[in-house]
């Protein structure tokens, strides 16, 4: 268990895969919704007046756009020669606070 919390390991590298899957989380909001098999024509028409679907693929894209951006980020700070520490905390903070705002 002490090794899973050694800061002298570089884990800011597995950092932008995470947002990437982070990025996926809007499209899950999309799949949960339920399909009612009695009333399929009605389904569809709430679909279009639901502005929640709007929002999730606008949240997908917004979180795929950054991806790069972060990786580039991630990169630099590791190519700059700072301490392991202050690369990748800063990282994984980052990425818990797209969580938090991708799950409200």
């Amino acid at each position: 268990m002490a090794s899973l919390f050694d800061t002298t390991r570089n884990f800011s590298f597995y950092a932008p895969p995470v947002a990437w899957v982070i990025a996926f989380i809007p499209t899950l909001a999309i799949i949960s919704k339920t399909f009612d098999n009695r009333s399929p024509r009605t389904y569809v028409k709430s679909l279009e007046a639901d502005q929640t679907l709007d929002k999730a693929a606008r949240a997908q894209s917004n979180g795929f756009e950054n991806v790069g951006l972060f990786a580039s980020a991630v990169g630099a700070g590791n190519l700059s020669g700072r301490s392991v520490r202050c690369i990748w905390r800063p990282a994984w903070g980052i990425m818990c606070f797209m969580l938090r705002i991708r799950v409200r």
